[in-house]
């Protein structure tokens, strides 16, 4: 998904909302794809990106967001083959 930033909101999108049942409900999944959008630096990130991330994330428990903080940091290593930038905890 390196550089594919539809898809990585598509997939935050289905992991908050289940996608009308296709997949289960995964929400500190969903906030770790919102952080790797705001942090992947594609240039199609927009306000509607940092309003996702604030709903998604902002409904999380202190922990849930660690667990998600530490999920995005796995996955951004993977997609982008670097660490999580540091502004984004990384």
């Amino acid at each position: 998904m390196v550089g594919d930033y539809q898809a990585q909101r598509n997939v935050a999108y289905c992991l908050k909302s289940g996608c009308d049942g296709a997949i289960r409900q995964e929400p500190v999944t969903a906030c770790a794809w919102r952080i790797v959008i705001l942090a992947s630096g594609s240039f199609s990130v927009d306000a509607s990106d940092e309003g996702n991330f604030n709903v998604d994330c902002g409904a999380l428990s202190s922990s849930q967001q660690r667990r998600a903080l530490t999920q995005a940091g796995t996955l951004f290593k993977a997609i982008y083959k670097k660490s999580l930038p540091r502004e984004f905890g990384g």
